[in-house]
């Protein structure tokens, strides 16, 4: 039996989140302040999340919270007590390409769903099976894969797979993008 496909729409403000749900998303994912890579997105506060998460699931939807960013020292005190607020309001799940993070999300936090972010550039059955090891729910596949890879990396694995359809500001390798950078920091202006 073939399983149900999710359809999952960014949403960077709730107005957002509202018309993706309306016009047939899934589910949507949504930037964690200061820990995602969308970062002039219209970020949720904490406050927004919970709101954002009674109106989905009254809706049967879910949401999922994007904490994608490649973490610094600097940023780990700081994300450990954003989890502590954030992760009792009920999350569907969590996107992550940090592997330092995924292990502790996966060892504090065990019923919280964990999916690798694009941003991790999976490739492969290899780097596939290391994740499943490590307990994650979904792989959000590198979006240069063919079809044909991305089968190998399903028979290989029993995992969710999530594939990209369309949109990307990405010059380079699948999550490291360039431009995207360029457009969003001073460099840009």
């Amino acid at each position: 039996m073939t399983p149900k496909l999710e359809l999952l729409s960014p949403a960077g403000s709730f107005e957002k989140l509202r018309f993706a749900a309306e016009y047939g998303a899934d589910a949507v994912y949504a930037g964690a302040p200061s820990f995602s890579l969308r970062n002039k997105a219209e970020n949720f506060s904490l406050e927004e999340f919970h709101q954002a998460l009674q109106y989905l699931h009254a809706r049967n939807k879910k949401l999922y919270l994007a904490a994608n960013i490649f973490f610094h020292n600097e940023d780990l005190k700081p994300f450990e007590d954003f989890l502590r607020e954030a992760v009792p309001l009920g999350f569907d799940g969590i996107i992550l390409s940090d592997l330092g993070m995924i292990d502790f999300v996966r060892e504090t936090y065990p019923n919280l769903d964990v999916h690798v972010s694009t941003q991790a550039n999976t490739t492969n059955k290899a780097a596939a099976r290391l994740y499943q090891k490590m307990g994650v729910k979904r792989i959000v596949l590198a979006r240069e894969l063919t079809m044909n890879e991305i089968r190998e990396i399903r028979d290989a694995v029993d995992l969710e797979l999530e594939a990209f359809v369309h949109g990307a500001m990405c010059i380079s390798y699948s999550g490291r993008c360039l431009l995207s950078n360029y457009f969003s920091s001073e460099l840009g202006r």
